[in-house]
């Protein structure tokens, strides 16, 4: 057969049932198009992602407890050594929205006399520790010259656990008295 008639007997054939022609062509057009729409939702998807991630930046370092990857497979919980903030060389709080001083994990480190290094925040300055140094926001040189410094031992040593003791007292004093010097004020005459 010659391509020219091959050509004509598809053309006959099309003309000929032209409502399956017609279905058949629906069914590829939108079959291609939800092909296309799918890699497109897909891609969008993933760039959205890596954006999000790209926004974390690139100091970002993530530390948790849960699977550990060996060479040979997943190290079980019995088999793994706990983190607790005793083990923290120090505590990196880089936050940059108030809500609370340093927030919780800044407290956990103060109390167990482990340094802090924290944002230069207005609500995180607030904290008036020895143990707690600041480094300005969205500054990645000043926090990495206030960790080598940690490193480098520019931190008060950890307290014993008597001194925590009578610093937890000393602050608890002060609390009352200011809670106290309150309960006066608020009083009507």
């Amino acid at each position: 057969m010659l391509i020219g008639e091959i050509i004509s007997v598809a053309l006959g054939a099309l003309r000929a049932n032209k409502l399956r022609s017609l279905l058949t062509m629906l069914g590829i057009v939108i079959g291609v198009t939800a092909v296309i729409a799918m890699i497109a939702l897909g891609n969008g998807a993933q760039q959205q992602v890596n954006d999000r991630i790209r926004a974390l930046g690139t100091t970002l370092l993530t530390v948790q407890p849960g699977q550990q990857r060996t060479g040979g497979g997943f190290a079980s919980e019995a088999d793994r050594a706990p983190l607790t903030m005793k083990d923290a060389v120090a505590l990196v709080q880089s936050t940059l929205f108030e809500g609370g001083p340093g927030g919780g994990a800044v407290y956990d480190a103060v109390s167990l006399g482990a340094p802090s290094l924290v944002s230069d925040i207005a609500v995180n300055r607030e904290i008036d520790e020895p143990t707690v140094r600041f480094f300005r926001v969205r500054d990645p040189d000043d926090l990495a010259a206030a960790m080598e410094r940690c490193l480098a031992g520019d931190v008060p040593a950890r307290s014993t656990p008597e001194d925590l003791l009578v610093q937890g007292r000393i602050r608890r004093t002060a609390c009352g008295r200011v809670l106290m010097q309150a309960a006066a004020m608020s009083r009507c005459p």
